[in-house]
């Protein structure tokens, strides 16, 4: 009996340790699990936050992303509301003062500041509008994604300018026709007033061309001046558009390329006010179409004109008058026809080099130096063995420009070839260079006028180019100006024909009519006769 009861306590001592172990065994797998699901927890919520953190900021981001950013450029001290909200110019910087008035900002003291802010919209349909430091309203302008701003005239300053720049404006258009009308509205000390009357044969040249006692007429059949705008109290911008009709006793004449569509700046002289400076508002063309050559066209601030790209120089060559040397020679549209009455199709041209000139508006057919065409001396004033200063092309179609005689030409394989008098021609680029002696705009013939060059691309092209002068909407170009385009177009070689009433280019149009795509400043008598021309064949 007393051995059975020791039995009976073992067992239950070895059960109650057993069942201790198993307590402790259990309270640490649970201990272990509920920081394990902490640890588990917390990290969820942590991958949860920054998740979300994530979607926050994408979503931050994708609404930035989605506002398009917008450049606002007005005057300092301005308060602009876009979309019926204020725009924060704090934190505007400074920027360049209109193109516009750059030249003028030289000559006057109070033109003021500009500030410069970017901004961003969900929506790419703003309502811009806004007030000058003064509470003049602001007149904005917009340039894809670029709105300048520039100050309204009050109708007071209009009513007290008015009359002064509708008279003067009036006088501008007139200006070809009779020089000394526009003078006084016209400020000395600009540049304008050099092109217009500084030189003593303008005057005359415009008699010539114009012959005021052919004139029977002239009216302004559109006259629009509008959109006055001040800079400061020394400076103001105006809009103005206008057809003046000029009718001759020859009743088959008719001038209608003395329009004008651009913005004139305005600054003090003495107690009024006189125009200063001029821009010229975009001039567009239609062209017609032919593969591998392009018409562009040229709007610059002082002229308009027109390039033509000939991809294969091969089409390019010296057109000549049948009766080369006679007394009469040809207009571009007039030698474009015989050419075509020969059997060739010419689609493009321009006028070559310089003739014979008897004075007034008498042109002869008879060119000066040189003339190779088509591998053919056509005419060599002095004989093949005198030396000539010529621009051409070879037959493997490189442009040559140089002195050379008329044989040691076509020794070289020149092709076509015209002489280039050394004031009314000059060379322009030699090599990818402006050639250093290129006659400055102050030299005699060399200021703004109408124009002709031609010059050839490293691949070949070839360039022809016809700028447009001696009119209201285009004064001209510079052989400065000649030589800065065929430079800005590409070309390594490029020299000058002739110029003034002489420049003209034509082409062809898809009804077969033979078309002037310049404006020739002839206008009593017609664009003038030439002897030599560049053409371009089909």
């Amino acid at each position: 009996m007393k051995k059975f009861f020791v039995m009976v306590i073992c067992i239950f001592v070895c059960v109650s340790l057993a069942s201790c172990a198993v307590k402790s065994d259990t309270y640490e797998i649970e201990t272990t699990m509920t920081e394990s699901t902490q640890e588990t927890t917390t990290a969820a919520e942590t991958n949860t936050a920054a998740e979300n953190s994530d979607a926050t900021t994408t979503t931050e981001e994708t609404t930035t992303a989605a506002k398009k950013q917008f450049t606002f450029t007005v005057p300092s001290g301005s308060e602009v509301t876009v979309n019926g909200e204020v725009l924060d110019l704090e934190t505007a910087s400074s920027a360049e003062i209109p193109e516009l008035i750059e030249y003028a900002a030289q000559y006057v003291d109070d033109i003021p500041e500009f500030v410069t802010v970017t901004a961003g919209f969900d929506t790419d349909n703003l309502t811009v509008s806004g007030t000058d430091i003064n509470g003049n309203d602001l007149v904005f302008t917009n340039d894809g994604n670029s709105y300048s701003g520039v100050s309204s005239a009050s109708q007071e300053f209009i009513d007290e300018v008015s009359e002064r720049v509708s008279a003067g404006l009036s006088a501008w258009g007139l200006h070809f026709i009779n020089c000394d009308d526009a003078r006084p509205y016209v400020h000395y000390d600009s540049e304008l007033y050099g092109m217009i009357f500084g030189s003593a044969d303008y005057d005359w040249i415009n008699n010539t061309f114009y012959n005021y006692e052919t004139i029977t007429s002239t009216n302004y059949s559109t006259f629009e001046i509008s959109n006055y705008v001040t800079f400061g109290s020394e400076c103001f911008a105006v809009d103005v558009k206008y057809k003046l009709d000029v009718e001759f006793q020859d009743s088959s004449r008719h001038d209608d390329n003395q329009q004008l569509d651009a913005t004139m700046v305005w600054i003090p002289e003495g107690d009024t006010w006189s125009i200063f400076d001029v821009t010229y508002k975009p001039e567009y063309k239609e062209y017609p179409s032919y593969e591998g050559v392009e018409f562009i066209s040229l709007n610059e601030k002082t002229y308009t004109g027109t390039l033509i790209e000939v991809s294969d120089p091969s089409k390019v060559s010296v057109g000549v008058i049948d009766d080369l040397g006679s007394t009469t020679g040809l207009k571009i549209k007039e030698l474009m026809e015989q050419y075509n009455s020969e059997g060739v199709n010419v689609i493009a041209a321009t006028n070559g080099g310089d003739f014979v000139d008897e004075g007034t508006y008498i042109y002869t057919g008879t060119p000066l130096g040189l003339v190779i065409s088509d591998g053919e001396i056509v005419y060599a004033d002095a004989g093949n063995d005198a030396s000539y200063r010529i621009a051409g092309f070879t037959y493997d179609n490189k442009m040559i420009m140089g002195e050379y005689t008329a044989n040691e030409a076509l020794e070289m394989g020149v092709r076509d070839a015209i002489y280039c008098e050394y004031t009314t021609g000059p060379f322009l680029i030699e090599n990818g260079q402006v050639r250093d002696d290129i006659p400055a705009s102050s030299s005699y013939g060399c200021g703004k006028n109408a124009r002709t060059a031609i010059g050839q691309k490293e691949d070949g092209t070839i360039l022809l180019l016809c700028v447009n002068g001696r009119q209201s909407n285009s004064l001209g170009a510079t052989i400065e100006d000649l030589a800065d385009i065929m430079l800005e177009y590409g070309a390594v070689n490029a020299v000058t024909m002739d110029g003034g009433s002489s420049s003209q280019m034509g082409a062809k149009y898809a009804d077969g009519s033979y078309e002037y795509i310049n404006n020739p400043f002839t206008p009593a008598f017609g664009p003038r006769a030439c002897p030599t021309f560049w053409i371009v064949k089909e």
